[in-house]
């Protein structure tokens, strides 16, 4: 026959226990996080459809096209700043089948090196925009692992949770029994109860976490998890 001090021994210690192996659990799924080649190849495959999602990669390769065209224009306005010139004064008189021809060239410097500045200019905001998409690449590479670590936290919470969740399940029905048979007062059958229902209300939470982090990251990549491959 279970005593009261017993049963209550029973529980605390089966509480150090869960959290003993989730403990062990965590550390050993972070170890595998980082030793996992399978599961960084997965993460690297987030990455890229987070990219092509990312409507705003469109817009940097639109703008880089957009000033390389711009560059090019302003190097041919640098050809407008030079004039040539040429005279025809008729032909020798020694040999009538050459004809006297003058000609000359001139250079507005300060058109020619404004345009030059100004296609520096264009350069510039060319090599901007090709940093600034770097910078989104990185931002949403960063993004992707942070989602990603929490829907893989979530979801180890949750399976452990649930497994805890069992555990309290089975313990409450056998103290529910016990109380049936008198071995047990009603202030201990009721403590079971109220951790059955507390566990049930943490399951609840991992699992609504799960599934925001799953949206979450799957509103990212574009495409359900269990498409990607």
């Amino acid at each position: 026959m279970c005593t009261h001090k017993n049963i209550t021994t029973n529980m605390k210690t089966c509480s150090v226990v869960l959290l003993l192996l989730f403990s062990v659990s965590f550390v050993h799924s972070a170890t595998a996080q980082v030793q996992s080649q399978q599961e960084q190849e997965f993460i690297e495959r987030l990455k890229e459809l987070a990219w092509e999602n990312y409507p705003m990669f469109d817009w940097h390769d639109l703008e880089i096209q957009r000033l390389g065209v711009i560059m090019r224009q302003r190097r041919l306005e640098m050809f407008e700043a030079i004039t040539f010139s040429y005279n025809f004064f008729g032909f020798d008189n020694e040999n009538n089948l050459s004809p006297l021809v003058g000609l000359g060239f001139s250079v507005n410097f300060g058109r020619f090196f404004y345009t030059g500045a100004r296609v520096r200019d264009a350069r510039i905001l060319r090599e901007q925009a090709r940093t600034q998409k770097m910078v989104d690449r990185t931002q949403i590479a960063m993004e992707v692992i942070e989602r990603y670590a929490f829907y893989r936290m979530a979801l180890e919470l949750t399976e452990l949770q649930a497994e805890a969740l069992e555990n309290n399940r089975q313990t409450m029905r056998m103290m529910q029994r016990q109380f049936e048979e008198g071995e047990i007062p009603l202030v201990e059958y009721q403590r079971a109860v109220d951790a059955f229902v507390e566990d049930s209300r943490m399951y609840i939470t991992n699992k609504n976490d799960l599934l925001k982090g799953k949206l979450e990251l799957e509103q990212l990549v574009g495409k359900r998890l269990e498409e990607i491959r």
